[in-house]
């Protein structure tokens, strides 16, 4: 499956393209960026990787942080912040203690985030909570 992806770099980049081999687990990945380029992303890299609706996104709308829904059994709430102080509020199903990443799907549904990867090497604080 392609995925529509937007990679935040540890160092500000970013770089918009699609990916069909993706997965959590593994140290690296390929994408092809909208100018065709095949690169290699390496997680140890990433800030984060945005599992996107569309590329060119809203950056007027700001989203929701809090849940206006119930949150389904299995998810816990989360909020985040990276080490650069951007925070994210979202439900997860994958966070553990421990794990190196997760995955967390927005609280708000007109995100144009599906769910986002989070390697924990990224994030400077987290809570669990009700929010």
């Amino acid at each position: 499956m392609e995925n529509k992806l937007v990679v935040r770099f540890l160092n500000g980049n970013l770089i918009k393209g699609y990916s069909n081999n993706f997965q959590p687990e593994k140290n690296a990945f390929h994408i092809t960026t909208l100018e065709g380029d095949v690169k290699e992303i390496r997680v140890d890299q990433c800030k984060a990787v945005f599992f996107v609706k569309t590329f060119d996104g809203n950056s007027g709308y700001e989203e929701e942080r809090r849940f206006n829904d119930p949150v389904p059994s299995g998810y816990r709430k989360i909020r985040v912040e990276f080490n650069d102080g951007e925070r994210l509020v979202g439900k997860s199903i994958t966070y553990r203690d421990g794990r190196p990443w997760f995955f967390l799907e927005p609280a708000d549904p007109k995100s144009n985030n599906d769910r986002i990867y989070i390697p924990m090497s990224s994030v400077r604080d987290l809570r669990v909570a009700l929010y």
